[in-house]
């Protein structure tokens, strides 16, 4: 897969993200290992509360939402919140991957992105508004971390 093309699917499948929000894409990058024969892509999408980090090594990849200052690609730091892990705190609920599970390597992708796109837009308001300030990030954020580590310690 190349940049243009997973650029192609997060246009299509956050349209709404473009069309209600104002993001915009802001960079976009494939890199390739060559030792390891491996590439990653990168894809940012912006607005002026918040960015979205699409990064893709294998897999669908990982979308990471952060504020405007979350370092550019660096999905380690502490600014990122994984979208998937951001949805379940959201919903209170784990997402069903069974729904993309008939799906392998590159084929993936659009189903993946597909169903956290659409489970993820009734709550993109207020997760815009999560990331609206320092200091509305310091609020939550404590419970959020209590949260997926309870979900992820059983």
């Amino acid at each position: 897969m190349f940049v243009e093309d997973y650029v192609k699917i997060i246009e299509e499948e956050f349209s709404y993200l473009f069309d209600r929000y104002g993001f915009k894409v802001v960079y976009s990058e494939q890199k390739n290992n060559n030792k390891y024969h491996t590439q990653r892509i990168y894809a940012i999408i912006m607005m002026k509360i918040c960015k979205m980090l699409f990064v893709r090594e294998q897999g669908a990849g990982v979308i990471y939402l952060g504020p405007p200052t979350a370092p550019f690609l660096n999905e380690f730091g502490n600014s990122w919140i994984e979208i998937a892990n951001l949805i379940m705190y959201l919903t209170q609920e784990k997402i069903d991957w069974n729904k993309v599970d008939k799906y392998k390597g590159e084929n993936r992708i659009r189903p993946i992105m597909k169903l956290l796109a659409n489970i993820f837009e009734p709550h993109c308001p207020k997760a815009l508004e999560m990331f609206s300030s320092n200091e509305m990030i310091a609020r939550w954020r404590p419970m959020y971390k209590q949260y997926i580590r309870q979900v992820y310690s059983g």
